[in-house]
């Protein structure tokens, strides 16, 4: 059977695309890589300065800014470094190491802050990175942190020096699409650690290849009600087919973010869904293929399937889901390979007592996601919970859904219509979704060629429009916008969401957040607020 399928852009929960929230839908296609939107001159930190000199115990550091330019004290004594007449000393994290220069290091006791004759107080050097939702290191990102801009180098990596104990860090990403161009500003506030990984949404480019899926055994093992979906997985993305007939596709496109090519492995599995329920009654057929795939050709590569019936191994997974009673319910459940792949089983009413029949299938493990609200960025608020790495014969599972935050007025009220600087967002965290929220402005005009966004990431509940790298980024003045709030899990602070992997919760990076995808594994929670009413910036 020859047909060429796309998974469909639907609130079906087999929708795979991972594109950013729902009025981005148009503007998939991203740049391979971030570029620095006219900033000019942008330098790796503060030049040393020239007065004063640093000691580390016996051993004296330079002339420079920070107490010595690059010198290092002596390996045993007081971890303290004092800063001479014209230059700022900063002490060694403990008795085993003092660094006199623009490096943080030191050993495993306290850190002394030695002042110059200026009376001020020197900070440490911050080394990140910034990745988007699949991990990709993103190069030539303008970021900014206390006045200070740098751009990513070949790895997503920075370095900014002098950096206070707590700052905030801002970063623009900018990538041509189809209708010319998008930017999106994004603001991390209250850090203090220095190795922050600063997460996107996106960031390279959109791509898609096509894939010749042959079942061979279909024919036979594929009957009466049986369904067959195939699912691709990879470093880059995940993709899922559902529905597959016997003969399968010709020419299916499959998408990825990043480099134009890449390889995934593909996984087919024929299963029986109860005809009242959906729930899964028995599983059939399952393999899976490497697969190479080109976005640069129009050629097709092929994924050949055995799909004749094979024993596979099954049992149930029960327990209880906990709704806040704000909306319809929805349980999912979900096969994740650890490809990245990830294959649909259920998609109910959400019952609150749950028991499902789940595979066990090599290098899989099961995902339970249960939600209240519309599984879209379109309409009003959401909320969902998940528990991963199930296994057949999993008993007692609890989880209660995450209520999202409420939207309070702006103010003052006038200012809805003339936002700056000075005027006041607030809302309030619902119950099970307090801690770090990201906080995120959209456009709302589609038709405009430069499409900009704005994400805040932040604990603070009331707030004020951020400068994005020293105001070279700035919602459009008397452009329409809307706003929400969202949350990735329970965050302590910017701190925690700042990790090698990010923070963005697996369910957050999909189109209609009701399904699992990138390369972020374990239980969590995330929901959205909806969006505001419409606010106007001043002109």
């Amino acid at each position: 059977m020859s047909q060429s399928v796309k998974s469909p852009m639907s609130s079906s929960l087999v929708s795979r695309r991972v594109t950013r929230f729902a009025p981005f839908a148009s503007l998939l296609a991203l740049a391979a890589c971030s570029s620095v939107l006219g900033i000019e001159d942008l330098h790796q930190g503060p030049a040393p300065g020239s007065g004063g000199s640093s000691n580390g115990g016996s051993s004296n550091g330079g002339n420079a800014a920070m107490g010595g330019d690059g010198a290092v004290g002596a390996t045993s004594g007081a971890s303290t470094i004092s800063g001479g007449s014209g230059g700022k000393g900063q002490g060694g994290s403990g008795g085993s190491t003092a660094i006199g220069g623009d490096t943080s290091v030191g050993g495993e006791a306290g850190a002394g802050i030695g002042a110059g004759g200026d009376g001020t107080i020197g900070g440490t050097t911050v080394h990140g990175h910034v990745i988007d939702y699949w991990q990709h290191k993103l190069a030539g990102v303008p970021v900014e942190i206390g006045g200070t801009k740098v751009i990513t180098d070949e790895a997503g990596a920075f370095t900014i020096d002098n950096v206070p104990s707590e700052y905030d860090a801002s970063l623009v990403v900018q990538f041509p699409d189809n209708y010319d161009g998008q930017i999106y500003g994004w603001v991390y506030q209250g850090l203090t650690r220095r190795d922050p990984t600063l997460q996107v949404y996106q960031g390279l480019q959109s791509q898609s290849g096509n894939v010749d899926v042959t079942p061979t055994g279909a024919n036979v093992t594929l009957t009466g009600t049986r369904k067959m979906s195939v699912a691709f997985g990879g470093l880059d993305g995940s993709w899922e087919l559902s529905d597959v007939p016997a003969g399968g596709y010709d020419g299916s496109s499959v998408g990825w973010e990043g480099p134009t090519m890449t390889q995934e492995t593909g996984h087919g599995l024929i299963w029986q869904p109860d005809p009242t329920t959906d729930a899964p009654t028995g599983y059939f057929a399952y393999d899976s293929k490497a697969v190479a795939l080109n976005g640069l050709v129009s050629d097709h590569s092929a994924l050949p399937l055995n799909m004749a019936a094979k024993t596979i191994p099954s049992g149930n997974i029960t327990g209880t889901i906990t709704g806040n009673g704000t909306a319809a319910r929805t349980n999912g459940l979900f096969l994740q390979f650890t490809s990245n792949a990830v294959l649909t089983l259920v998609s109910d009413n959400g019952p609150n007592s749950f028991s499902y029949l789940v595979p066990t299938i090599t290098n899989s493990s099961v995902i339970l996601a249960a939600s209240e609200g519309v599984g879209n960025a379109y309409d009003g608020a959401y909320g969902l919970v998940h528990k991963d790495g199930l296994a057949a014969g999993t008993s007692g599972i609890t989880a209660t859904i995450p209520k999202p935050a409420t939207l309070l007025t702006v103010t003052p009220a006038t200012a809805r219509n003339k936002v700056d600087g000075t005027t006041q967002f607030a809302f309030q965290p619902g119950a099970g979704s307090s801690g770090l929220f990201v906080i995120a402005f959209k456009d709302n005009d589609n038709s405009l060629l430069k499409t900009d966004a704005l994400f805040i990431v932040t604990t603070k509940t009331s707030f004020t429009l951020p400068k994005v790298v020293n105001d070279s980024f700035a919602l459009i003045p008397a452009n329409k916008y809307f706003w929400r709030v969202e949350t990735h899990g329970t965050f302590a602070n910017a701190d925690a969401a700042t990790g090698p992997t990010g923070f963005i919760d697996e369910f957050g990076g999909d189109f209609y957040k009701a399904t699992p995808s990138g390369p972020r594994r374990g239980s969590g929670s995330y929901t959205i607020s909806g969006y505001s009413d419409v606010i106007t910036m001043a002109p």
